[in-house]
């Protein structure tokens, strides 16, 4: 085959198809002379042909074309043929081509070498740089075998940087643990140095053999104290045994424990928060994961450390206790003199009452001409239903009860509902949520912000109740004219969009026939991936990007089309382009 045949041919092919062919004529040229000699005659010529010739070299594994471009005039070349080493070159071809190297390519060779499981050749390397004491030899040492690793790491130890610590904790965390400690045990105070060299290790130890990690600690700790030792990824991944450190041993340690509060036992975790309170400071985030057993003890001991100036828990904690002590914690706050002169702060309280005592504290309220307050105060009997949930019925009464309210107020109400956990909803409620939806949607004064809550609370019990939530959403997005907000959050099935769709299709065509291509582009943006079982919006999308001539839209389609559905933009872009050329011949 003739060299200007084959780029003939070329021109008309995308660079995937021709990178594809040289494959396949690298293969032929092990057998046939002709496409040998063709590819040779590429080897010859420009840039262009050379990164032809060399993409051959995947089918006819010539390793020595490989090695001959590791000199070429080409810096992308290099690169290229670099990455080939690996996979088309011999051990002894592999070996030479370190040879050819500088020293940082040499380090990416040997890290190439290392995923292909070739680490023979990088041992063998080792030995030179070690023979000839290279000063790089501490760069290339991890790709090694752990053979290697262990008879060269003493060596190397001295010069290696934190960086090249933490490749060699990550490749061979045993081996690194091991040294650690020897050289820990060797000396009767560790040195900045060391010191250094163990921090930058902990972490990635910590993450790959914890145990090593852990020995590595002791045995620093008979030199320095813990304060200076980086053991916070430690105490994530062994909580209980750096916990035992930290109260075995005196001083602050930069260490935080609230992210694995919740795997201690009970006697470590009041250890802590007695002697080492601020180990634990933000108490909320790990309070809410403790066992119950475990609340109710913390709680029962320190509890009353947690309260501020003003005698107030907060209600994040409270709401994660056991009932008895949620209940007598609202009764305090509830009468405390603290908050008499501040309502919206004693009534958040009422929530954590029995529905009939709460009612004591909220019907004045509920009845202010103040809406905001009156709005709260409404908003935290129906949140009381989340510790309550027989009790849904009457706050859903309680809304219908008020279909004449200022929408500041309705939109309390409606996200107070939303927020309520979807599987408190059972059948029987579901009437009564869709009168509760309908009074907003006639309101005068409805709000976007409003209507937004009642959309948050149709998708989240679309999972619980798919049937009337579908019906609903239809409803909801006839009527406020675009899709709900947070559906792409909502955690939707496959199964969930092929029941909504047909709801949502014929509000979808009739805004695309109004030419409302913003609103069709946000419901795509909506759905997300889950556009790949939704084809006929799909096809919407495909028809309004090839025919509206506002260019943001054309590049929201595309995106999404890229981003969810790319098989069919491989077919869009061609039709498009044809278009855009007939337009400017005519």
């Amino acid at each position: 085959m003739a060299i200007d045949e084959l780029l003939r041919q070329f021109e008309s092919m995308p660079y995937g198809a021709r990178m594809r062919r040289m494959v396949e004529l690298g293969r032929e040229a092990r057998e046939d002379a002709a496409v040998a000699a063709t590819v040779d005659a590429l080897a010859a010529g420009n840039s262009y042909h050379r990164a032809l010739a060399l993409q051959s070299c995947y089918g006819s594994r010539n390793g020595g074309r490989v090695l001959g471009v590791l000199v070429d005039p080409s810096r992308g070349l290099r690169a290229l043929a670099l990455a080939l080493v690996p996979l088309v070159c011999d051990d002894t071809q592999a070996l030479e081509a370190f040879g050819r190297l500088q020293p940082r390519q040499q380090r990416r060779l040997a890290k190439g070498l290392r995923k292909r499981r070739r680490q023979g050749v990088v041992d063998a390397f080792l030995e030179i740089l070690a023979a000839r004491g290279e000063d790089h030899f501490a760069e290339v040492l991890r790709f090694g075998s752990g053979t290697a690793v262990e008879a060269y790491f003493g060596e190397a130890f001295e010069r290696m940087t934190e960086s090249e610590v933490r490749g060699c904790a990550r490749l061979h965390s045993d081996v690194t643990a091991a040294v650690l400690v020897r050289r820990a045990e060797a000396v009767e105070q560790i040195d900045r140095r060391l010191l250094q060299q163990v921090n930058a290790a902990l972490p990635v130890l910590a993450e790959r053999a914890p145990d090593a990690a852990l020995a590595v600690v002791r045995v620093v700790l008979r030199t320095v104290s813990l304060a200076q030792l980086n053991v916070q990824a430690l105490a994530e991944r062994r909580p209980a045994e750096v916990a035992d450190l930290v109260l075995r041993h005196a001083g602050e340690a930069p260490v935080r424990f609230e992210q694995v509060a919740h795997r201690l036992d009970l006697e470590r975790l009041l250890a802590l928060i007695e002697q080492r309170p601020r180990m634990l400071h933000e108490h909320y985030p790990w309070f809410r994961r403790l066992r119950p057993e475990q609340r109710a003890a913390v709680y029962t001991a320190y509890g009353r450390g947690w309260r501020d100036s003003r005698d107030c828990l907060s209600p994040q904690i409270i709401a994660y206790l056991p009932r008895p002590l949620r209940e007598a914690e609202a009764r305090r706050h509830v009468v405390l003199p603290a908050l008499a002169a501040r309502p919206a702060e004693r009534i958040a309280y009422a929530q954590f009452l029995p529905w009939d005592e709460a009612r004591n504290t909220l019907d004045a309220p509920m009845r202010d001409p103040d809406a905001e307050l009156r709005g709260f105060a409404l908003a935290t009997r129906i949140s009381a239903v989340r510790y309550q949930r027989d009790r849904l019925g009457d706050a859903l009464a309680l809304i219908q009860a008020r279909p004449n309210e200022q929408d500041p107020v309705r939109n309390a109400m409606l996200a107070a509902l939303a927020g309520l956990p979807p599987s408190a909803f059972r059948p029987e409620h579901l009437p009564s949520v869709g009168r509760v939806l309908r009074q907003a949607l006639d309101a005068a004064d409805l709000s976007e912000g409003t209507a937004m809550a009642g959309q948050r609370l149709v998708v989240a019990l679309l999972h619980f109740h798919p049937a009337w939530a579908a019906e609903w959403l239809g409803v909801l997005v006839r009527e406020r004219g675009h899709v709900a907000y947070g559906l792409m959050d909502a955690g939707l099935s496959d199964d969930d969009v092929r029941r909504i769709a047909p709801i949502l299709l014929p509000v979808l065509r009739s805004w695309e026939k109004r030419e409302r291509e913003a609103q069709v582009m946000d419901a795509a943006r909506q759905l997300g991936r889950r556009l790949e079982v939704f084809d006929e919006l799909v096809e919407m999308i495909e028809r309004i990007v090839q025919r509206t001539r506002n260019q943001w839209i054309v590049q929201e389609g595309l995106t999404l089309l890229a981003r969810y559905r790319r098989e069919r933009l491989h077919a869009l872009v061609p039709a498009l382009l044809g278009a855009t050329s007939g337009r400017a011949g005519s």
